[in-house]
């Protein structure tokens, strides 16, 4: 199966990075020149989908994350 673009025009990152697919900038819909494209741009993120068969495991890591944050932030006075 050959690789494709993702078309969500936006990914949020967990450190607050908000990052844009140059896909929708461009139009491009070759792979090498979207990377060539978004590193004249600037920062790159190089990512896949998680598999949906994956997703709940990482909802639930996510949520045992931000528990234990809210936890720690709620405990102090």
């Amino acid at each position: 199966m050959p690789p494709r673009i993702h078309r969500a025009p936006l990914a949020l990152a967990s450190d607050g990075s908000v990052i844009a697919n140059v896909h929708h900038v461009t139009g491009a819909t070759d792979i090498a020149l979207l990377i060539i494209e978004a590193v004249k741009r600037g920062t790159v993120f190089i990512g896949v989908v998680v598999p949906k068969k994956h997703r709940a495991i990482i909802a639930e890591a996510i949520d045992d994350a931000a528990t234990e944050a809210a936890s720690v932030v709620l405990a102090k006075k």
